[in-house]
Formats: C-alpha cells, sequence, structure tokens
C-alpha cells in the first residue's frame, strides 16, 4: 500500500496530537507537525509531502504560497462556516477537515485531495502543451503567409516549402517558421 507523507501545520497540540494518531492508524505517514506557519513552510519545502494539512488558524495565506510552487494539495482543518467555505473556493484547498471527524473520513478527504490534485496537475500540463502547440501553429500559418505572397505560391506549396526546410536542415517546423518570420518581415 502506498503510504501518503503528510505535513501537519496546527497551532492547536490537542487538534494535531489527535488528527496525528489519526493518520498513522490509518496509514499515512506524518513527515512533520508543526505550530507555526514559518516552521511549516520549511518543512513544506524539504520534505516534498504528498499532502499538507493546515489549520485554518495558522493563516490563509500560507495557501497562496503553496499554490505559486505547486508542491501538494491543501486540506484545512475547520469548522464549515459559509463565509470561509466561499472564501477558500478560491484557493488551493482539495479538502476540508472538521475536528471531530474519524479516521475513516479524513482518510477519504486525503485520498481525494491527492487524486484530484494529481488530475489538476495533469490537466495544466496538457493545457501548457496544448497553449505551445496553438503557437506553433499560429507561427506556422504567419510564416506560411508571408511565403505564399513573397513566392506567389499556394498554401500546400508553402507547407511543403517549410517542411522541406524543417527536414533538410534537422530543424522543428515552429523554428523554421519564426526564422522564415524573421527573414521575410525585413
Amino acid at each position: 500500500m502506498y503510504q501518503t507523507r503528510v505535513v501537519i501545520i496546527d497551532s492547536d497540540p490537542n487538534s494535531c496530537r489527535r488528527l496525528k494518531e489519526q493518520l498513522n492508524a490509518a496509514g499515512h505517514i506524518v513527515v512533520a507537525d508543526v505550530g507555526d506557519a514559518r516552521q511549516g513552510i520549511r518543512y513544506i519545502f524539504q520534505t516534498q509531502p504528498d499532502v499538507i494539512i493546515l489549520s485554518a488558524a495558522v493563516g490563509v495565506q500560507l495557501i497562496k504560497l503553496i499554490e505559486e510552487h505547486r508542491v501538494a494539495p491543501v486540506i484545512i482543518i475547520c469548522e464549515p462556516y459559509p463565509d470561509f467555505i466561499a472564501e477558500l473556493e478560491k484557493s488551493w484547498v482539495f479538502g476540508l477537515i472538521t475536528p471531530d471527524m474519524n479516521e475513516v473520513m479524513v482518510d477519504c478527504v486525503i485520498q481525494l485531495a491527492v487524486n484530484n490534485f494529481k488530475k489538476l496537475c495533469r490537466l495544466e500540463e496538457e493545457v501548457r502543451g496544448l497553449k505551445k502547440t496553438l503557437e506553433e501553429r499560429k507561427i506556422i500559418e504567419q510564416a506560411k503567409g508571408l511565403i505564399m505572397e513573397k513566392k506567389g505560391c499556394s498554401e500546400r506549396k508553402a507547407f511543403q516549402y517549410l517542411r522541406k526546410l524543417s527536414m533538410d536542415h534537422c530543424i522543428p517546423l515552429a523554428k523554421v517558421a519564426q526564422q522564415v518570420i524573421k527573414l521575410y518581415q525585413k
């Protein structure tokens, strides 16, 4: 069984101890349990945990830093107040644990958070790849347009010309297109 590595940041020692016992009983590894945000950040970047459980009392500003670096999903420990939940919807929070939750529910929240985090990271990577492909297509289309204008040829012939240059020089098509744009825009 895969053991999830967890960092707990909670200023309440009793809550922290109880949560740590629940996590250990569920088979998770608590790599650090600290009471303040500064120590927590240090442990987060040193240990690269699979999930971060953060008390709402410690401070929600910490979530923004974790989000910037995409370290791990954040789960908040708090009572579910509607206003606070609405605030969390805009942040890097993947789950909520209440102090009275049992071990099974805590385990479910952790598993869902980790799985959703992985899905989100894959989707972000896919979006980055699609954006890059789209930008490359735009550049290739622009280069084809310039070749068609300068050489008076069809779109098909312009693309064949770009492709031949790419293959002859072992350079990616998008880079050849950039060079053609630079050459013809002088």
